[in-house]
């Protein structure tokens, strides 16, 4: 079972306290906005990073909020906010479910130069991107995870997507620092630009 971010443990002298930090400052880059972080009810946008709380240094950085969950929970929230908001802002990540579907996944995520790229597919043999991906010969990573009908490409090297950071089993917090180029989404459900393009043809 793979990962849509970098998973990590944080440990805090709070803990053993019996307290938690309710907000996690993560570093961010400027040019990677927007940026999607853990709140107290679900994921939220932010459009612009904050300088540091503690210092003068305009260092950017985003908060997040510790919430009750689980690391495959906000796998799921982020690809479905990532599909939509990708739709909305017109990003090119999202693609429909076919072979030249993959083949424009792989070039949006190659352009920005994030390395190699892993397939995350649903784990049910029969949905119909894991049939795309036996027709296509194509190797992939089982996501329990992952709705159905749905692929998602991401770099190996899942730092370049964004961390989530287990402070206990159920306390999480994160941050998906570069939405926009570093996840390319294949759904069944066809985009708008699609849609389009059948019409012109009929």
């Amino acid at each position: 079972m793979s990962h849509l971010l970098h998973v990590t443990r944080w440990k805090f002298e709070a803990v053993t306290r019996g307290g938690l930090p309710l907000i996690i400052e993560f570093p961010v880059h400027p040019d990677t906005a927007p940026y999607l972080v853990t709140s107290s009810q679900g994921l939220l946008w932010i459009e612009q990073p904050v300088g540091h709380a503690d210092t003068k240094e305009a260092e950017p950085l985003v908060r997040a909020a510790v919430r009750d969950t689980t690391p495959n929970e906000i796998f799921t929230q982020v690809v479905e906010q990532v599909l939509q908001e990708g739709r909305k802002r017109q990003w090119g990540n999202v693609h429909p479910l076919t072979a030249e579907g993959l083949v424009a996944a792989r070039e949006h995520l190659a352009f920005y130069d994030l390395g190699e790229t892993d397939i995350l597919a649903p784990v049910d043999e029969k949905d119909s991107a894991r049939q795309l991906l036996k027709v296509l010969e194509q190797s992939y990573q089982p996501c329990g995870w992952l709705p159905s009908r749905m692929l998602v490409l991401v770099p190996k090297d899942r730092t370049f997507v964004g961390v989530v950071g287990r402070l206990t089993s159920k306390k999480v917090a994160g941050v998906i620092h570069n939405p926009a180029r570093s996840i390319a989404i294949l759904t069944a459900e066809p985009t708008k630009a699609h849609k389009r393009k059948k019409a012109v043809a009929a």
